[in-house]
């Protein structure tokens, strides 16, 4: 005990003694004891400790709940498929090396998990090794096992939890292949989104349409014993090209075809069904339809112009007025078209003409009794009038049309004396190369060409075309009586110098055109005379040299304009050059012109020169004139003016050319602006001379 002196005193048990100790005796034996009990107290051991990742997520020891989070839940997989894996980290937190480290997967279902890759057995303090778990599941539902990891760690050995996956039941879907659109199983009603209506096919034609159908197996299980039937009343009226295969895999897909094949009209429809393994939906079924419209008839002049049914009013446009014909001759015939535009076959088809003057319309082609779905036959009626004067009847078809039967229109023609024309040109080549137009009705048509001789023509008498005997004429009959015109349509570099008529009161003549009146006559004959044209061409060079000659290296000037005069210095054409400085003047008669250039400021003509820079010539029938000018900046260059070694160009060439050679080289000097008088831009080139 601590007393007031600060000694501590230590009484032993003889009664005898009592011994006083200092304070600082106590103290050093305090010290001695802690340094003894330091001494002999033992250290704690180091030891290892076992935890489980998957990524960062750690999996607890002894769960049984597994989940997608930590890939304890391993979802779907197709059974015999790639599998499912997951991958996991042992991780030692402890501080000493983790022993004996050993992964097996237990439990009833152990066989659908499969160890990839084990860990290693000894794993290093505050380090990891990786191990591998891959679910190939080997029946339908939800498949469960353990991984137990055996280790030395003390407390968690060993460490396990829970793992498992899921295959799904083989599951049928039915799709359209074309449209990717879904059919439910037991549709009833058909559509053209998802290609069970199939549209309309014609009868007796096997392939004219048909649908893909596409069958997928969207569970995890084989979809076994596929078997695609089509049932009910019109069954007969579809074709079914069976799948690729009985037996469809995981996520796989199969296929078949369906041909819609009528027999006969009508809107067809019958049950296709899908036998299979499917657990819920064998069999799977969908209605599918199809339609074949009945025979339908339409009928049209040449298959463009259509006639109505019931048609009372004829039309030159569609041929049912034949126009005037004179009496026995046979100058207008008309072919007609019979559409069948439905998809079964138009049957006993029969036309006649019918009423007072039917015998005025008879038949030079007849068509047959029987149309194909989607086809076509024809008929054709001459006009032959044995009286003079309008005559009208009815076209009547019958045939097995549901709602058109028979099918009518009325058709005319008007019988007319023996008015003629006859044209006839000179020289007669190539006068029969040229056409002509007109709005006389009768033999000679809207347009016509003189004869050809007997070299010409598929079949005697060759290119007689109007059996008059005589060739370079055409003459037209049946003309009623009436106002009309005639118009040559001339070749290139070919002009009219004159018409003569036998009968030149009763026509007027402008430029090519004949304007006439027939009444109270009994004809007209005319001849054209032909001459050729006179072309005058022009080009225009820059004249870098001055000399007045274009030489081979000066180019030529586009977009100058140039001007024609006649010989009262009238304006009567005008031109710009081409991309290729070149243009021409045509459809010129004989006569004298004056040619000129416009030149721009800045410029100076140097070929013909002056100012105005024209050329005055005289041609003649015939005559291809060519014409050079040259032009340049007002100041010349030394360079320039010395630049005279090249070759130089005439400035003028006049010939008489043939056809051919015209044909040859015009296009470089045609490709201009088209001239401005009214006559030239009504100019036709017929095929036989055109460039």
């Amino acid at each position: 005990m601590f007393v007031q002196n600060h000694t501590l005193a230590s009484c032993t048990l003889s009664r005898f003694r009592c011994i006083s100790v200092p304070p600082v005796f106590w103290l050093l034996v305090l010290l001695v004891g802690l340094v003894w009990t330091m001494q002999w107290t033992p250290a704690l051991a180091a030891a290892p400790e076992i935890d489980v990742y998957y990524g960062s997520v750690v999996i607890s020891d002894g769960s049984t709940t597994p989940q997608a989070n930590d890939c304890t839940d391993f979802n779907v997989a197709n059974i015999d498929g790639v599998g499912l894996s997951c991958q996991y980290q042992i991780y030692n937190s402890g501080d000493a090396d983790l022993h004996n480290v050993a992964v097996t997967i237990i439990g009833g279902q152990k066989d659908d998990f499969s160890l990839d890759y084990p860990p290693d057995a000894i794993i290093a303090p505050n380090t990891g090794s990786f191990f591998q778990v891959t679910f190939y599941p080997k029946a339908t539902g939800t498949r469960r096992a353990t991984i137990r990891i055996a280790s030395s760690d003390s407390d968690e050995n060993p460490y396990t939890f829970a793992i498992q996956g899921t295959a799904t039941p083989a599951e049928l879907d039915v799709s359209c292949h074309s449209t990717g659109v879904a059919i439910p199983d037991g549709s009833t009603t058909p559509s053209t989104n998802d290609c069970t209506d199939l549209g309309t096919a014609n009868v007796d034609n096997n392939y004219s349409t048909y649908a893909q159908f596409n069958l997928n197996n969207s569970g995890n299980d084989y979809l076994r014993d596929v078997v695609v039937t089509i049932t009910g009343v019109d069954a007969e009226h579809f074709y079914l090209y069976n799948p690729s295969s009985d037996t469809i895999t995981p996520a796989g897909v199969s296929y078949f075809y369906l041909y819609f094949t009528p027999k006969s009209a009508g809107v067809r429809q019958a049950t296709v069904s899908i036998a299979s393994s499917d657990s819920d939906e064998n069999p799977y079924t969908f209605v599918v339809q199809g339609t074949a419209m009945p025979a339908e008839i339409d009928v049209t002049h040449e298959g463009v112009t259509p006639i109505a049914n019931g048609s009372r009013t004829p039309s030159v446009s569609n041929c049912t007025d034949f126009n005037a014909t004179d009496v026995y001759q046979v100058v207008t015939y008309c072919r007609f078209v019979i559409a069948n535009q439905g998809n079964d076959y138009l049957r006993n088809v029969k036309v006649e003409v019918t009423g007072t003057n039917a015998d005025a319309f008879p038949f030079y082609l007849s068509p047959g009794e029987t149309i194909a779905p989607q086809s076509v036959d024809q008929f054709g009626i001459y006009f032959y009038p044995t009286k003079v004067g309008p005559q009208r009847t009815i076209v009547k078809i019958t045939s097995n049309d549901s709602d058109e039967n028979p099918y009518t229109f009325a058709i005319q023609g008007n019988a007319t004396g023996p008015l003629t024309i006859a044209m006839t040109a000179e020289p007669t080549t190539p006068a029969r190369n040229f056409r002509f137009t007109t709005n006389a009705r009768g033999t000679l048509g809207a347009a016509f060409s003189l004869d050809s001789d007997g070299y010409y023509g598929n079949w005697p008498p060759y290119g007689d075309s109007d059996g008059d005997g005589i060739w370079n004429t055409k003459t037209g009959n049946g003309i009623a009586a009436g106002n009309y015109h005639v118009t040559a349509q001339l070749p290139f570099f070919w002009g009219v110098y004159g018409i003569d008529c036998d009968n030149p009161a009763l026509m007027t003549r402008v430029g090519p055109s004949l304007n006439f009146n027939l009444a109270g006559s009994t004809g007209l004959g005319c001849t054209y005379q032909l001459k050729r044209n006179v072309l005058i061409r022009v080009q225009n060079f820059h004249d870098k040299n001055g000399n007045g000659r274009r030489n081979a290296a000066e180019p030529y000037l586009p977009n100058w304009r140039f001007t024609l005069q006649d010989s009262s210095n009238a304006v009567i054409q005008t031109l710009t050059t081409n991309d290729l400085g070149k243009g021409a003047f045509t459809d010129l008669p004989a006569g004298d012109y004056t040619i000129c250039v416009e030149v721009p400021d800045g410029w100076r003509s140097t070929a013909p020169g002056g100012a105005p820079a024209c050329y005055t010539r005289t041609v003649t029938w015939g005559n291809l004139l060519t014409l050079n000018f040259g032009n340049r900046a007002s100041t010349l260059t030394a360079a320039e003016a010395a630049d005279g070694s090249a070759v130089e160009t005439p400035n003028e060439l006049l010939t008489t050319p043939d056809d051919v050679e015209l044909s040859e080289g015009d296009q470089v000097w045609l490709a201009t602006a088209e001239p401005t008088d009214v006559t030239q831009s009504q100019r036709l080139y017929l095929p036989a001379v055109m460039r």
